[in-house]
């Protein structure tokens, strides 16, 4: 199991690669095409571009967004970047901070993909890391989308760094290989008890891998991190300069302000299974009076001032947008996860090797959620602890009805 486990954290880090032909774009290459916004402001900081954006009487909300200039539809970006706040107050809502989120606008038309990447409040600094986004929406034009939607306060964005990239063929391979070498560990773990069937072991072996798969290598998340590493093995890259278009001033009116915020406001509702679908479809269009094409002839977002987008809901697995939907209810569905499983798997194998893998489940989860660097808190203990009446409920109903079965 331990070969296993770190071949597959060796095949994740070099599960990416650049595009071919493809370049890193920073906030320099973004800064040459970008207009004047109220509320933004281009600052150097050691010899490099940042960009500060600040709310005041005048512009309660800022939203802008920058094009990706001269480059080709995608579906994956490298990302990584720096956010720093200084007294930013956050607003009525948890999402009225400073965010940053990719704009993915698909290249047969239809509304842009918002894909939240990033936020920040009060006086806390935040490296977002090495990270790949994905679109959900197929092969799209990417652009950058920065808001600051607090009562006051200002933020900064540095040391940005934007490279499409692509999935190797040896993932694409390696990656079907390693899931079958897990499914034999658990088969042949389960046949350490030869009274089961050889079918029962194989159908109990594909549950526990199913929810390895879903809720620990790879998981549920959407965009992509490191593996117990910094950064991911991409390889060479080519860091050709591009022609850029010269700087374009484009003065923000009050007016456009205001509507920009009753606009955002107008899209502030409490319901989050609502919150997909918030915007008006033409903030989300590319502009028909300045639309232009990538050299693919593919229509590219313009840089400007846009309207606030309203609360975004994180595009995620489906198990894990219902653990947002529902986050309330987040102990019963911890209870659920585990107890469905450890059911299964105890009506098939009996109750030895399920409590086992049961065990060695949830353990998984949180090992992997450490290693592509999230926090581990209360809450996670809170959720072994969860899990664990899961697996207890899961063992106690299967071994009840086997027993009454038996009976009649």
């Amino acid at each position: 199991l331990m070969l296993l486990l770190a071949a597959f954290v060796l095949l994740w880090a070099y599960r990416f690669e650049p595009v071919p032909g493809s370049r890193t774009w920073r906030l320099d290459d973004l800064r040459a095409g970008a207009p004047v916004v109220a509320g933004a402001e281009w600052i150097d900081q050691d010899g490099k571009s940042a960009l500060r954006l600040w709310v005041d009487e005048r512009h309660p909300r800022v939203a802008m967004r920058l094009a990706i200039p001269a480059i080709e539809p995608s579906t994956m970006l490298h990302l990584g970047f720096h956010l720093k706040a200084r007294g930013l107050v956050q607003g009525k809502e948890e999402w009225h901070t400073g965010r940053v989120m990719i704009e993915w606008h698909p290249v047969d038309g239809g509304a842009a993909e918002m894909d939240p990447i990033g936020g920040i409040k009060d006086y806390n600094a935040s490296d977002s890391g090495s990270f790949v986004a994905v679109s959900a929406s197929g092969l799209s034009v990417p652009a950058l989308r920065l808001e600051h939607l607090g009562k006051a306060g200002e933020f900064t964005i540095s040391d940005l760094r934007i490279h499409p990239v692509r999935q190797r063929m040896l993932w694409s391979f390696g990656g079907w290989l390693l899931a079958v070498g897990f499914l034999g560990w658990i088969y042949v773990f389960i046949r350490q008890w030869p009274q089961y069937g050889r079918g029962a072991s194989l159908s109990a072996a594909l549950v526990w891998l199913a929810m390895g798969y879903l809720f620990a290598l790879p998981g549920p998340w959407k965009n992509q991190r490191p593996l117990f590493s910094k950064e991911f093995r991409l390889g060479e890259y080519s860091q050709n300069e591009i022609s850029l278009k010269p700087r374009v001033a484009v003065p923000l009116e009050n007016g456009a302000l205001q509507r920009n915020h009753q606009s955002e406001e107008k899209h502030s509702v409490s319901d989050i299974s609502t919150a997909a679908a918030q915007s008006d479809s033409s903030q989300h269009a590319v502009p028909k009076k300045t639309e232009r094409t990538t050299s693919a002839g593919n229509p590219s977002p313009q840089s400007g001032d846009v309207a606030a987008s309203g609360k975004v809901l994180p595009q995620q697995a489906f198990f894990l947008q219902v653990k947002l939907l529902f986050a309330k209810a987040r102990i019963f569905l911890h209870v659920l996860l585990l107890f469905g499983p450890t059911f299964v798997s105890a009506w098939l194998v009996g109750r030895r090797p399920t409590l086992w893998l049961a065990i060695l489940c949830p353990i998984t989860i949180e090992l992997a959620q450490i290693g592509f660097g999230y926090q581990f808190d209360w809450l996670d203990l809170l959720d072994l602890a969860t899990d664990a009446i899961g697996i207890a409920a899961g063992l106690c109903l299967a071994d009840w009805l086997k027993t009454r079965f038996r009976r009649h």
